[in-house]
């Protein structure tokens, strides 16, 4: 049999019992498709098989059972094992073939299936604008990193952004050029973010970052970066060279204190309210927590 597969152009891994078997499933890049003989020392194929369906972590393993037993109940027993199709000694070449094609075909399948789940997943976690996590998975991101902070009593920050004025963007140039002005402060905000932070868009014009293990003096240092570079960027829009700013709320955790999600952001959120009334284009913390504010030259006041 493995010259036959082989000449079809399989690769072909060969194990001299049930336990080799076991072991070269069980590897890290294991074969997606396994020919098990019914009768081998050791583990037999059925009880192999019911050994690979009982891992529900597993990668799966399409099996086709191998035996010279060719009755049906015979075949009631591979196929409640977990067997996917069945082979009766002595094996024709091309029913060989032709069950191994269509096995390659179910993996390909499977395979495809597998990648739409994935992408209908990120497509249901994304904004589909700006390609960052949607509210309702930010505002998760921001309750189990508070749920590990609780537990390693370490700090976390929330950092609220909203454009300066975005209203007047899409009045003077259009819904379009609104889109483009979110897509590109996004980009900002992805290029400027550690690799651990966790960055969304909450909603309209406003986006939030949660920074684990990032205490206040830290999250001011970061918030100050994002406005600096978004106030420094200028894009065309209809023809025109502008830049906007924005208005930015930070509230960071106390590791000692018993802070939830909804907590932190209102903290952040009423800082950025400050931050607007004081003018726009800074950086304001939660007094509640931290009683300083920055303003557009980085000064503390």
């Amino acid at each position: 049999m493995s010259e036959i597969l082989m000449e079809a152009g399989h690769q072909v891994i060969e194990a001299a019992d049930g336990d080799s078997a076991r072991a070269i499933l069980d590897a890290e890049d294991p074969p997606q498709l396994v020919i098990l003989d019914w009768v081998m020392p050791g583990l037999d194929g059925p009880a192999l098989c019911r050994l690979l369906r009982s891992d529900p972590d597993r990668a799966y393993v399409y099996v086709i059972m191998l035996t010279a037993k060719g009755g049906i109940s015979d075949l009631e027993t591979a196929m409640a094992s977990g067997a996917d199709d069945y082979l009766v000694k002595p094996v024709d070449p091309r029913e060989l073939r032709a069950r191994v094609g269509r096995a390659t075909d179910m993996l390909a399948r499977l395979d495809e299936l597998r990648a739409t789940r994935e992408a209908l997943r990120a497509q249901s976690i994304r904004d589909p604008l700006t390609g960052l996590l949607n509210r309702g998975e930010i505002v998760k991101s921001l309750e189990r990193e508070l749920s590990f902070a609780k537990r390693q009593g370490i700090a976390v920050s929330a950092l609220v952004l909203d454009i300066d004025h975005f209203k007047k963007v899409n009045d003077s140039y259009g819904h379009l050029s609104g889109d483009k002005v979110l897509c590109d402060v996004a980009e900002l905000l992805r290029g400027a973010t550690r690799t651990y932070d966790i960055l969304g868009r909450y909603g309209g014009e406003e986006f939030l970052v949660v920074l684990p293990g990032c205490g206040v003096d830290t999250v001011v240092v970061a918030a100050e970066r994002y406005r600096t570079q978004i106030e420094e960027h200028t894009l065309e829009l209809r023809n025109e060279i502008v830049s906007v700013t924005v208005s930015i709320g930070v509230a960071s955790s106390d590791p000692t204190a018993h802070v939830s999600a909804s907590e932190l952001f209102e903290a952040a959120d009423e800082a950025l309210y400050a931050a607007k009334r004081n003018g726009r284009n800074r950086v304001e913390v939660a007094q509640s927590v931290f009683a300083t504010s920055i303003d557009n030259k980085g000064r503390e006041l």
